[in-house]
């Protein structure tokens, strides 16, 4: 249950730098940068909640979510293509990559 802030927050992140991106209304940045904070305070927050112990694995997660976000608006920003497309790609993995070792269960020990 505590993985869906998680989720919400990774899902609010893509909308909001696709309509950035995407819609050339002159509200759509500030749209964009709303969405990102709600959703980096989202994912954030649904990391710690879910975490067991304040670890290295919880603080590099928490950065790489960080650095995936600020990747993500640098592609919100971008007026170039190929910029776009990169630091978008990169932000995405960022993330992925900083929130699987949190979200992943760990297998109970056999013995």
């Amino acid at each position: 249950m505590k993985n869906i802030l998680v989720w919400v927050g990774l899902i609010v992140l893509v909308l909001s730098t696709a309509i950035g991106e995407f819609t050339k209304i002159p509200v759509a940045d500030w749209i964009e940068l709303a969405g990102w904070s709600i959703g980096l305070a989202c994912c954030v927050s649904g990391i710690i909640a879910k975490a067991e112990k304040k670890d290295w694995k919880l603080y590099a997660s928490i950065i790489g979510i960080i650095v995936g976000v600020f990747l993500l608006s640098i592609a919100g920003i971008a007026k170039d293509t190929v910029t776009t497309v990169i630091t978008a790609v990169f932000g995405l993995v960022a993330l992925i990559v900083s929130i699987l070792p949190v979200l992943i269960p760990k297998k109970a020990s056999t013995k």
